[in-house]
């Protein structure tokens, strides 16, 4: 379920096409696993494979070039926050979107990735195609991979993003 960052119910809001065009380009162009999504939401995303939940990406092998943007429910972000880390001997790169809930558990998970902090809000779409409004909070996208100056490069590009202690990494 590419889902919404928001403090909605519903777990299907997906991901704007000029977010993944932003994935695409660290990946050299390709998403080869989207491991919480359903065929509608791969229609966006592109992934060459993707987990829904009849697959259930949480007790899959993840491999490749990774887009997780996970769904929103407490209890299942947990979840694919601790896979994401346990999958990381397996993975290429994963980008990982998710709220920018600094104070969060699951958000400690993944804190050793290099993140990148929205300046504003991303309005998601709803699986209709109408765009879903602005979530509660920011969105952080949390980088695992070898490319760091081009993830960097490319995320903070027309002010999109902004690193927190970025001379560090670059």
């Amino acid at each position: 379920m590419t889902t919404a960052l928001g403090s909605n119910d519903n777990n299907e809001w997906y991901t704007p096409l000029y977010i993944l065009d932003l994935v695409r380009e660290v990946f050299g162009g390709t998403i080869d696993l989207d491991p919480a999504s359903c065929l509608r939401a791969n229609q966006r995303v592109m992934a060459s494979n993707y987990f829904d939940e009849k697959k259930d990406g949480i007790n899959k092998r993840w491999t490749g070039k990774v887009f997780l943007n996970p769904p929103y429910s407490q209890a299942l972000l947990n979840r694919f926050m601790k896979k994401a880390i346990i999958e990381l001997s397996y993975i290429d790169e994963m980008i990982i979107l998710t709220n920018s809930g600094t104070d969060t558990k699951w958000n400690k998970t993944i804190s050793k990735g290099l993140q990148a902090y929205t300046n504003g809000r991303i309005n998601f779409v709803y699986p209709n195609g109408e765009v879903a409004g602005k979530p509660s909070r920011g969105q952080v996208f949390t980088y695992f991979g070898d490319n760091p100056d081009l993830f960097i490069d490319v995320f903070t590009r027309r002010n999109f993003c902004w690193i927190p202690n970025r001379g560090y990494f670059k």
